[in-house]
């Protein structure tokens, strides 16, 4: 999906229950991540509405207690892992397990997106 696609599914006020942005290009991705956040968060409650993960600390169970944390005084949350895959071995090999997992549930999500933020697919 190109910036362009994405633009009109949030002007329709479709927001899908989970995003991949990956390329190279860090300010195409921080554009479509800063249109989803507009989309998804409202501006009162994003304080507690909004979870960022990093790879190289984020955790299987940080990942799994972020998306099933119901939001406070808002409709939706948003939670953003950045490069999952950016630390090696067991711990990195938990976290994208955990986020597959997650993943094949996520069309049941109503009040939480995900936003996986890499600048390339190693898994």
């Amino acid at each position: 999906m190109k910036l362009a696609d994405l633009e009109k599914e949030i002007a329709k006020k479709q927001v899908r229950p989970a995003y991949l942005l990956l390329g190279a290009e860090p300010l195409l991705r921080d554009e479509a991540l800063k249109r989803i956040r507009a989309a998804v968060l409202e501006a009162t409650s994003a304080d507690f509405n909004l979870d960022r993960l990093h790879g190289e600390s984020a955790s299987a169970a940080a990942l799994e207690d972020s998306l099933r944390v119901l939001p406070v005084m808002a409709a939706r949350r948003l939670v953003i892992l950045t490069e999952p895959e950016h630390t090696r071995g067991s711990a990195s090999k938990a976290l994208t397990e955990a986020l597959a997992r997650e993943l094949a549930l996520c069309a049941d999500w109503e009040d939480t997106v995900l936003v996986v933020v890499a600048s390339k697919a190693d898994r």
